[in-house]
């Protein structure tokens, strides 16, 4: 097999493409003003302070607490601390760098198909990113926002290559799963990912195979959220408390207040905007390479 057509050699192009262009970009911003932030602090401290002290909280005189919203890097953090006893700012520099070279490489196995197209969008998409400010501050702020991109994005490279090949792969739902535990309210962003993709694959396949998934993370994020209720004796962090957070309330603010069509255009707007939505736009032509090729939506709908 030539070097080329190793698997391992476009993801290592997009891994380093990524972290090439981010560092180009973080050279020019005094890291004052984005890295260590202090939310991603207080998660790294719960996690020593239970590998230190044997339990979740901030301080080994206090109780347990879940002062965090972050569960994913907490427990990343808990086993790198546990074996390396590496510090706060060693881990948000390897985060960092994990993370961006991640990006890179789950971006370009999207068209993996089309080795010389994806290389030129990853370096697009590198450039796109680290223009767009408060995704790369955020992404190197040392909070669980790095983690989050990663996870996010790879649950939906799996979900596109079960559409690729027409099979569903089970096992694979515990990424999908760490993804919606990547911060407490992520569930609010992967279940509405997990039924579009059931509904394509009940109207595509004629199965179940795509709900049966879904029901999988929906079924490990109950038990988890479970263990939380249990340990914690609140289903809500402490932060959620303290910064007087309700969900039932922001819902409400939105849905029963009475708030004009204008009211909601103008709110997407800002959503679509400030979360960069305007760069899907850019991405919608990529599909064409998908369908041409015969790919997404191919198969025979196996594991449903």
């Amino acid at each position: 097999m030539s070097a080329w057509k190793s698997p391992f050699l476009l993801p290592l192009l997009g891994g380093l493409i990524f972290v090439v262009v981010f560092q180009w970009a973080y050279s020019g911003i005094d890291e004052y003003f984005y890295q260590v932030r202090d939310d991603g602090v207080i998660v790294l401290s719960h996690a020593k302070n239970w590998i230190d002290y044997g339990f979740i909280g901030v301080s080994p005189s206090g109780g347990r607490v879940e002062g965090y919203s972050a569960p994913v890097q907490f427990f990343i953090y808990a086993v790198v601390y546990g074996i390396t006893g590496i510090g706060y700012d060693a881990f948000y520099t390897v985060q960092t760098a994990a993370a961006t070279f991640l990006l890179g490489a789950l971006f370009i196995l999207f068209l993996r198909e089309h080795r010389v197209v994806a290389i030129v969008l990853t370096v697009l998409a590198a450039w796109l990113l680290s223009n767009h400010t408060s995704f790369l501050l955020w992404h190197g702020s040392g909070m669980e926002n790095a983690i989050t991109h990663v996870l996010f994005l790879a649950s939906l490279l799996i979900l596109f290559r079960f559409a690729s090949v027409g099979r569903v792969s089970y096992p694979l739902a515990g990424i999908v799963f760490l993804a919606s535990i990547s911060r407490i309210e992520s569930i609010y962003h992967i279940a509405p990912l997990l039924l579009i993709f059931g509904g394509f694959w009940l109207i595509k396949y004629k199965a179940l195979g795509g709900f049966y998934f879904g029901g999988i993370v929906l079924a490990l994020w109950v038990v988890f959220n479970l263990w939380r209720y249990l340990y914690f004796g609140d289903l809500l962090p402490n932060t959620a408390h303290v910064q007087e957070i309700d969900v039932t309330d922001n819902i409400s603010v939105w849905l029963l207040e009475g708030n004009t069509p204008k009211y909601y255009r103008d709110q997407a707007i800002i959503i679509f905007s400030n979360h960069g939505g305007y760069l899907l736009l850019a991405a919608l032509p990529l599909a064409s390479f998908a369908f041409a090729a015969g790919r997404l939506g191919g198969g025979g709908g196996g594991g449903g």
